[in-house]
């Protein structure tokens, strides 16, 4: 029988990594599309929150703020760039690209927070990086201004962006004590908010027709809401080792998806980077748990 717990991640993840198959099926441009998300997801967080009749003190609300503004920001930027990248490199690479933020935290660490790495990072470093270069290899050319470069460039910005997301969401954790779902709350709110702002500063202010309803409540509602609200709960009972190889089903999933539902094309040594690239990847995850552990 498996752990509760278990299913709740995996179910979590499976439901992260469709994000790039439905954000791709939507006719939609891609900033609406990434507001739309992140308003459905408000919504039904709220509604979460009024049914559960969840209760928080409101000084510590006011320190989460902040944290919670800055990560609304970096999580609106990371779907503009995210949503891009899928449109031009496709679904599973796009996807791969966005889970290097697991580097740019141990990067950042080492920077600006006086964090020394073990040298199992620059490992994984190495492996991520060299799988990274395989798999976007048949795509990547010296020619910056064709789509898939401009894929690829995206893909990596969106790690960065994700990554600051990860550390504004745990530094508003930090500021209250059992905190349960409202920074995630909070953070959808500013990132509606930033999203609302990029698409009438682009013009791109459309109402969802047809399937496309469906699909932003689907993306919306299931994806983001009910998505996080499982990683949540079940990633402070893991075990760090196998929330991190269970958070690698996303770009795995999203790979497979692409292949079967948009017959995206991925040859050997392609495939052969992704592997690396997970690999590297899950190194970096586990020896930053075990860096602050020790």
């Amino acid at each position: 029988m498996f752990d509760i717990n278990i299913l709740a991640m995996i179910g979590g993840a499976l439901a992260i990594g469709f994000s790039p198959i439905i954000s791709k099926a939507m006719k939609l441009p891609p900033s609406t599309i990434g507001f739309y998300r992140f308003f459905i997801g408000f919504v039904c967080l709220a509604l979460i929150l009024l049914m559960k009749k969840s209760k928080i003190d409101f000084m510590k609300l006011k320190k989460m703020l902040v944290p919670c503004l800055l990560g609304g920001f970096f999580f609106s930027c990371d779907l503009w760039l995210w949503h891009r990248s899928i449109i031009y490199i496709g679904a599973g690479i796009s996807t791969l690209l966005a889970n290097t933020q697991v580097l740019y935290l141990v990067l950042i660490g080492i920077l600006f927070l006086g964090e020394r790495p073990r040298w199992y990072f620059f490992l994984a470093l190495f492996l991520t990086a060299l799988g990274v270069i395989m798999t976007t290899s048949s795509l990547a050319s010296f020619d910056f201004e064709s789509l898939k470069m401009k894929g690829i460039f995206y893909g990596l910005l969106t790690g960065l962006s994700y990554s600051f997301v990860t550390l504004s969401l745990k530094k508003a954790n930090e500021q209250a004590e059992n905190p349960g779902a409202w920074p995630i709350f909070l953070l959808t709110f500013f990132a509606s908010i930033f999203s609302f702002i990029f698409i009438v500063i682009e013009k791109e202010v459309h109402v969802p027709q047809g399937i496309d309803i469906v699909y932003a409540l689907i993306y919306g509602g299931v994806i983001h809401a009910f998505g996080w609200i499982l990683i949540s709960k079940a990633i402070r009972v893991l075990p760090v080792a196998l929330v991190s190889l269970i958070l690698l089903l996303q770009p795995v999933f999203a790979t497979i998806l692409g292949v079967l539902i948009y017959h995206e094309e991925i040859n050997i040594i392609q495939g052969s980077g992704l592997v690396l690239s997970l690999v590297g990847i899950y190194i970096a995850m586990v020896s930053k748990e075990k860096k602050k552990e020790a």
